[in-house]
């Protein structure tokens, strides 16, 4: 791990997934920061009694781009989560992750399964939204 990087993972893409993934993860005991560009997101998660019990950092930020991720402290990251609903924003992110701020591992979601290889040269590991879904529905098949 980088010198300067604590043991935080920042969550970027604040639609309903990056949000769950966030709120599992506070709920685990894991530092988060979830950073997003739609403020109706920040600690809109809700437990069943309408209370939202995750404590983490919410980020909101005007664009996805290299100023605003450092300025949302993304330089300290041990772990990167790229869970936008838009590929090349994800992609972004991702290469942003590593050449930009070294970030010790970084993981992507893919939407568009024929999307995948724009990722292979950038030393992350994907998953397959798309395969990930079907996977499950078979599996409660």
């Amino acid at each position: 791990m980088r010198q300067d990087a604590v043991e935080r993972a920042f969550v970027v893409g604040g639609d309903h997934v990056g949000e769950r993934v966030a709120n599992r993860l506070a709920a685990a005991g894991e530092s988060v920061t979830l950073v997003t560009r739609d403020p109706d997101e920040q600690g809109s998660s809700r437990d069943t009694t309408g209370h939202s019990p995750w404590a983490q950092s919410v980020e909101l930020v005007d664009s996805i781009d290299g100023h605003s991720l450092e300025s949302a402290g993304l330089g300290r990251a041990s772990t990167v989560l790229a869970l936008d609903g838009n590929d090349a924003t994800n992609l972004l992110v991702a290469q942003l992750a590593r050449s930009r701020f070294d970030v010790d591992r970084v993981l992507v979601r893919v939407n568009d399964p024929g999307r995948e290889p724009a990722f292979e040269g950038v030393d992350v590991e994907t998953f397959d939204t798309t395969g990930v879904l079907a996977d499950a529905v078979i599996d409660q098949w």
